[in-house]
């Protein structure tokens, strides 16, 4: 899902049926679901910060049940590259983890890049890896690496990413307390 300039996304087989009463971009339609598209900022949602139209707030309607799902779009990150700095995917796997939708746990977090295999792979890599410094105080990566390819075959799909997977969580566990938490 990446929004275009006024937040349309392609459904090729499902009529966008526009509905002025609500503050909604467009309104795709099917014979049971209703996917509302709202095109928004939010410091923190967007990554990186001055990239506009990376943040996207969905709303799911099927019969009388709505919810809503956020997107963010990581645009900083070449695919079979890395990101030129590990702060900004630091910051992102902070701000998923510090969620008001995470906290409740409201459902499933869905990551995504083109095959679902490098970038993803990096980003939840992390997301685990800064989860065992903060509860345990050491990381087991070659563990994680090997239980996502366990998953799902080739994550973490090139040497770089690896690499930089190390260096992001050298930078993590630089910033930590001595004491792991709890």
């Amino acid at each position: 899902l990446q929004p275009r300039e006024r937040g349309e996304v392609p459904l090729p087989e499902i009529p966008l049926c526009p509905d002025p009463s609500q503050h909604q971009a467009d309104l795709a339609c099917s014979r049971s679901l209703t996917v509302p598209l709202t095109l928004g900022t939010r410091k923190g949602w967007q990554w990186p910060l001055h990239d506009p139209g990376s943040h996207a707030l969905l709303l799911c309607q099927h019969q009388e049940e709505c919810r809503g799902v956020k997107h963010i779009l990581f645009s900083a990150w070449p695919d079979h590259q890395t990101p030129e700095s590990a702060g900004p995917l630091l910051r992102l796997v902070a701000e998923v983890e510090e969620s008001p939708e995470t906290a409740a746990n409201t459902g499933p977090i869905v990551v995504h890049c083109s095959a679902g295999i490098g970038r993803t792979g990096c980003f939840i890599a992390t997301r685990i890896g800064c989860q065992q410094l903060k509860t345990r105080g050491e990381v087991d990566i070659l563990g994680i690496v090997c239980q996502l390819r366990l998953d799902r075959g080739g994550m973490i799909q090139t040497t770089e990413q690896y690499q930089f997977l190390h260096h992001t969580l050298a930078l993590y566990a630089a910033q930590l307390p001595d004491e792991p938490c709890p």
